[in-house]
């Protein structure tokens, strides 16, 4: 593995421990700097590898990669709310129908908790593979037209599958093929970017964006901070990583089972299992059980990452989430 795909899978594994702290409580300093660049530098990440392909071969990758894994983890989910709903009568949950249409459309009761990351990501590089048909001037365009549809539609009215939180996916990808094109991050900075790059990273917590909701505070604006913010990290990340490698070892190990540990949360979120570790704090004051939720959230990156390691002793596991 050469270094270039190292800084990005440690860029990786911060990302996805960022997306597990965001779905904790934590403090609200700390929620909004990770909302203000995880998921858009995962498209980012994501559209540093993007190669356009023909829509067979996206399709069929796409199945792979983001589909199979995404549908796996919400039949195991559905499967174990199931088993909730029953264990203290016949059905205690919503009613079978409305249950089973929130499932086949994956809203609602159906929801499962982070996959609709998986969703959106499949339908950015779907969108991506139809673009790329069109002029290259256009396709910049084109992606902003996308962003823009899907923000208006999705005010109006939620689309099953995450339709329209996809199509603000293209942007994304276009600003990682960018990065990867013009060697943005792979350049020898000069010290005035590095600290330019560290501050925007420590001010981060003041512009955060939820691309799940399309909540943008600032507009177009947020979607700059966010591109900016998430190329600062990269920048950050990648000087950090040929500075030391002791401290990479466990974002490179995240990041290259970033997967499985995202379908993992989903799993542990849309179950609650984390109540139990909040139950467990002694209620002593609100200062005390702020930052007691916030060790419950970086612990539980710690404990993914070791169910994770486990799970990927078995062949099956591995072969099915590292399958190219």
């Amino acid at each position: 593995m050469n270094n270039r795909v190292e800084w990005l899978d440690i860029a990786k594994g911060l990302g996805i421990f960022c997306i597990v702290i965001g779905h904790n409580a934590v403090p609200q300093w700390l929620n909004d700097w990770v909302y203000s660049f995880h998921v858009p530098m995962f498209f980012i990440i994501s559209g540093y590898f993007y190669r356009q392909r023909t829509l067979a071969e996206t399709l069929a990758k796409g199945w792979r990669q983001l589909l199979r894994p995404m549908l796996l983890t919400i039949l195991i989910a559905q499967l174990g709310l199931l088993f909730l709903f029953v264990r203290h009568g016949f059905w205690s949950g919503p009613s079978v129908v409305s249950w089973l249409v929130d499932v086949v459309s994956n809203m609602n009761t159906g929801h499962v908790f982070a996959m609709w990351f998986l969703g959106a990501l499949f339908w950015g590089k779907l969108w991506m593979c139809l673009v790329g048909k069109l002029p290259e001037k256009v396709q910049y365009i084109a992606s902003i037209v996308l962003f823009v549809a899907g923000y208006c539609l999705f005010r109006r009215h939620e689309a099953p599958w995450v339709f329209f939180r996809g199509m603000a996916v293209p942007s994304f990808l276009f600003v990682g093929q960018w990065l990867r094109q013009e060697f943005v991050i792979e350049r020898e900075h000069k010290n005035w970017v590095l600290c330019l790059a560290l501050l925007l990273v420590a001010i981060a917590w003041m512009f955060p964006v939820n691309i799940s909701g399309f909540v943008l505070p600032y507009g177009i604006g947020s979607v700059m901070t966010a591109v900016a913010i998430s190329i600062a990290v990269l920048v950050v990340l990648k000087k950090a990583s040929e500075m030391s490698s002791v401290p990479s070892k466990l974002f490179l190990y995240a990041g290259q089972n970033s997967l499985i540990i995202l379908c993992v949360h989903g799993l542990i979120h849309t179950w609650q299992i984390d109540r139990l570790l909040w139950e467990v704090l002694p209620p002593i004051g609100n200062v005390h059980f702020v930052l007691g939720l916030g060790i419950i959230a970086l612990a539980e990156c710690v404990i993914l990452v070791v169910v994770v390691y486990f799970l990927q002793k078995i062949p099956v596991v591995r072969q099915f989430f590292h399958s190219k």
